[in-house]
């Protein structure tokens, strides 16, 4: 009898790790009510060959609703994604549309908006908390950026101050709107030769990165994929602080053509992670969402 039950106890045992394994090669069914995503996803310098990213997950990113508000930095991101989608429209085709909030009830993609001016923070973040509240939560995945002129010395407020702000409104607006991904974002740099106001971005992107790391957010480390050259070696300029790479920028600032593919391609590891990817880094685990549209 002994015999016996040991005998089944290990038929069960085997039985329960095939089921195990099956699950765990078994596709993903996605459904607009529930979007497989990582508890913590951070996108960084690792993650810029888009290449690696299997058409499936490509496939399923494009139905994701994704309400984007930016200045011109985000705008070069927008033509790095334009870029890809001209070199590999079978891998990389993304709607992109500026329009308002309504336009999630009969449309997948990106939607993007140009919020505040550059040195006022304040109105960055009051914008992008206004449209969130006044529709685009009817996203799947929200998020805003800032811009390198938006620290001292071009701003007047201190790179701790416009994290406190930042913060507390990305928490309040997910607190209000648990069923909307709020990524995160460090602070896009200055190229090495012009470095104005790294510094401070230092300190915002060093806080950012913190937080996330410890409350389990998704963050778009922007800052980290600048300051890497091609190669992945870290940039910094002569004053020790993180920059960007003088290969990506014409002006200091802005994203070139190379700039702006090498962040677009980053930015479909995004996309390809928010719906179930795991990039070879992480277990997939599930939040659900509510239907949009």
């Amino acid at each position: 009898m002994r015999a016996h039950n040991l005998l089944a106890g290990t038929a069960v045992g085997l039985l329960a790790v095939i089921l195990l394994v099956l699950a765990a090669e078994a596709p993903i069914a996605m459904t607009r009510e529930e979007r497989p995503i990582a508890a913590s996803i951070i996108i960084t310098h690792t993650m810029v060959d888009a290449a690696k990213i299997p058409q499936a997950r490509l496939d399923d990113a494009r139905k994701l609703d994704i309400f984007f508000a930016h200045r011109s930095v985000g705008n070069n991101i927008i033509d790095g994604l334009a870029d890809l989608q001209t070199q590999d429209s079978t891998r990389y085709t993304l709607t992109i549309a500026v329009a308002a909030a309504s336009w999630f009830e009969t449309n997948n993609g990106l939607l993007h908006q140009l919020i505040g001016i550059n040195g006022q923070f304040y109105t960055k973040i009051d914008g992008f908390d206004a449209l969130v509240r006044g529709g685009y939560s009817r996203a799947n995945v929200a998020m805003m950026k800032f811009c390198p002129s938006d620290t001292l010395p071009f701003g007047v407020v201190p790179a701790a101050d416009i994290w406190a702000a930042y913060r507390n409104a990305m928490t309040a607006l997910a607190q209000t709107y648990p069923n909307v991904t709020f990524v995160w974002w460090t602070m896009p740099l200055a190229t090495a030769a012009d470095d104005r106001g790294n510094s401070e971005k230092q300190i915002f992107n060093r806080l950012v990165r913190d937080y996330c790391r410890l409350n389990n957010c998704v963050l778009f480390d922007i800052a980290d994929i600048e300051s890497h050259d091609p190669q992945g070696n870290a940039v910094v300029s002569a004053a020790g602080y993180e920059a960007m790479w003088n290969g990506y920028s014409d002006d200091g600032a802005h994203l070139n053509v190379v700039g702006r593919q090498r962040v677009a391609a980053a930015f479909w590891w995004l996309l390809a992670r928010l719906v179930g990817w795991d990039g070879n880094l992480l277990p997939r685990a599930y939040l659900p969402l509510t239907p949009v549209g």
